[in-house]
């Protein structure tokens, strides 16, 4: 729009300035220029404004790069598994190629038309579309010259050969695994690879973490653990290029000292066989909560023959509590005192510091970040098609009450903020009661309680979505309700769901805004929790609440997060001792005492509340539902109910 603009005033062409190469395409009117020189030439014009004149060649014409330097437009890792992504860097910046000649929105076979006038035009881009054939050329060309090796087997010869060092998108600050992979792709190097690895689609299958598998010892050129506990090991097997056996010194670099070690650290290869070795991370001598690079050099003792090198990123993982009970009952005659035995023990890196928390205590009650990017419609919409709620559920292990809710989503067809008043003029949240399985009411097709459906709330608040303690940037709504004037209703420990959505302006798809709000959902891995997520339509009351599919399956989960507060302890319950600090797979033997003194015979209901002082970021609080029954004599048996 503003090169437009410019020409149209009667420009020549325009100077996009930044510090960092833009791409901007082969045009003849719009150029990129870096800060640093333009800097140069504001000052140069400054000495004599009268005199000074630039030129520009038409048309371009090629001019020597910056090579090794990782491009603003490149992803950057790590992945979402124990598998070190990106693989590799190639070039990918303002690459100077033929140029399609199909003139339309879309290239053939999607649509447009030929105009053979732009047979011969060339374009220079940039990104992963102009790097991925660099490396599918450069595969090819190893298939041509190994045709006997396989599609891994390339792969690796292409990953370990690469060169480095390489430089972040500032072109100063050194880049690491997470930035370039490997390294530079280098044909002259992977054509003369020592080693190769290789591995198979059953083995691919098995590593999935869906199913229990680790990536991490899949057979690849690179290691990858975000969560390394104590010692990280991971087992590599290579075959030598070479008839002839070849002698390889391995050697780590880049963690800290003592941190990495592989074993056997001197071994030999050849084409007849495989050898297998070990690399070794110690991520007690890791700094904690960040990632640690390096490599793996595998030196030949042909001099012919290239350094093997494979990229290191470890992690340590934090301290990890984990009890021997997930709820604790017990029983005995008025007056009397009865135990159990409760285990806490860190099953993560050392050092968990634990303690029994009493009171009033903040809590996690759900926490479902998002694993994929599609969702599901909700809001108050005034048409059948489009008015539609969408519900989660949540967990109380006692009683206690909600203070913040926020869900992750997104506005369909576009990207329009909720904090437009064009675009959304309510934020509402309503907390329903079980009903098997299912929240026990819904609002009304408008949005309201007037007219709704079934049982009412336990709780409704609505307010704009520039209120106080409103928060709906990137069209996600958190809300904190104290801080935007609600009073939360304390609640009994259960199972509840929550409704999470805008009052939309429009009525859909050709009216209005055309805007409609739509929740994100999760995975069915760890971070989902509970049961799976509900939606309603208001207009057909007779409908019940039904699980919404997502890729012809069930989803999960909505990303969903709800904050609040536990009430924990009792007078009559006690724990000996009431916290600890413990090393890696330690535990402590927790004594925790029920005393019916002074209480009359019933039944008595509290939660046992295990803090971690922050030292388990995942787990801050863990919240134990604990049953404590006092009955006559006649009906009690060695601690049990008769």
């Amino acid at each position: 729009t503003r090169r437009t603009a410019a020409l149209n005033a009667g420009a020549a062409g325009v100077l996009f300035i930044d510090v960092t190469p833009l791409s901007l395409g082969a045009n003849n009117t719009s150029y990129s220029m870096l800060q640093a020189h333009w800097d140069a030439v504001a000052a140069h014009i400054a000495t004599d404004p009268g005199n000074a004149t630039a030129t520009i060649s038409v048309p371009l014409t090629a001019g020597p790069g910056t090579a090794d330097v990782m491009a603003n437009s490149s992803s950057r890792g790590p992945g979402g598994f124990a598998m070190l992504k990106p693989d590799i860097s190639a070039p990918g910046t303002e690459i100077l190629a033929a140029y399609h000649r199909w003139v339309a929105a879309l290239p053939r076979p999607f649509g447009g038309s030929a105009n053979p006038a732009q047979n011969n035009n060339s374009n220079a881009i940039s990104g992963t579309s102009m790097a991925s054939p660099h490396v599918a050329g450069a595969a090819a060309l190893m298939r041509a010259l190994r045709p006997a090796w396989t599609p891994t087997q390339i792969k690796s010869a292409l990953v370990s050969t690469t060169k480095l060092p390489m430089l972040k998108q500032d072109g100063v600050t050194p880049a690491d695994p997470f930035d370039y992979g490997s390294g530079r792709l280098d044909l002259t190097r992977a054509a003369k690879a020592g080693l190769i690895m290789d591995e198979n689609g059953a083995n691919f299958s098995a590593a999935n973490p869906a199913a229990g598998g680790d990536p991490s010892q899949l057979n690849l050129p690179s290691f990858q653990n975000g969560a390394c506990i104590t010692t990280c090991i991971f087992t590599r097997s290579v075959r030598g290029t070479r008839a002839a056996a070849v002698t390889w010194t391995a050697s780590v670099h880049g963690l800290p000292a003592g941190a990495g070690s592989v074993n056997p650290p001197v071994f030999s290869a050849n084409s007849a066989g495989t050898t297998d070795f070990a690399l070794e991370v110690d991520s007690s001598l890791l700094p904690s909560n960040q990632w640690s690079f390096g490599t793996v050099e595998l030196t030949p003792s042909n001099p012919d023959i290239p350094v093997s090198r494979m990229s290191i990123a470890v992690r340590p993982a934090p301290p990890d509590i984990a009890l021997s009970e997930t709820t604790l009952s017990a029983t005995t005659s008025p007056g009397a005192m009865t135990t159990r035995t409760l285990e806490v023990r860190n099953v993560g890196n050392p050092t968990l510091s634990w303690s029994e928390a009493t009171g009033s205590q903040n809590a996690s009650l759900l926490s479902q970040p998002i694993a994929l990017g599609n969702g599901f419609l909700t809001g108050a919409h005034t048409t059948t098609t489009a008015s539609r709620y969408s519900a989660d559920d949540f967990e109380l292990s006692a009683d206690g009450t909600v203070t913040t809710v926020r869900a992750d989503g997104f506005v369909l067809p576009g990207t329009s903020l909720l904090s437009n008043p064009a675009v959304s003029t309510a934020v509402n949240v309503a907390i329903y009661a079980d009903d098997a399985g299912a929240p026990a009411g819904s609002p009304a097709p408008d949005g309201t309680l007037t007219g709704a459906i079934g049982a009412p709330p336990l709780f409704f608040f609505t307010t704009t979505p520039t209120a106080t303690g409103v928060n709906v940037a990137g069209n996600n709504i958190a809300i904190d309700l104290v801080a935007a004037g609600a009073t939360p209703p304390m609640l009994t420990a259960g199972r509840y769901w929550v409704l999470v959505y805008p009052s939309m302006v429009g009525t859909g798809a050709g009216s209005g805004a055309n805007a409609l709000w739509a929740w994100r959902i999760v995975g069915t891995g760890d971070a989902f929790s509970g049961l799976a997520p509900l939606t309603f339509n208001p207009n057909t009351p007779a409908t019940p609440w039904s699980t919404p599919q997502s890729g012809g399956a069930p989803a999960a989960g909505f990303t969903l997060y709800v904050n609040g507060t536990v009430s924990c302890g009792a007078s009559w319950m006690s724990t000996a001792p009431s916290s600890g600090s413990l090393d890696h797979d330690q535990f402590d033997e927790v004594t925790v005492s029920f005393d019916a003194s002074g209480l009359a015979e019933g039944v008595y209901t509290a939660a046992l509340c295990v803090a971690t002082d922050g030292s388990d970021p995942d787990e801050p609080l863990t919240v134990i539902p604990v049953t404590f029954i006092v009955v006559a004599d006649a009906l009690f048996d060695d601690g049990f109910e008769d």
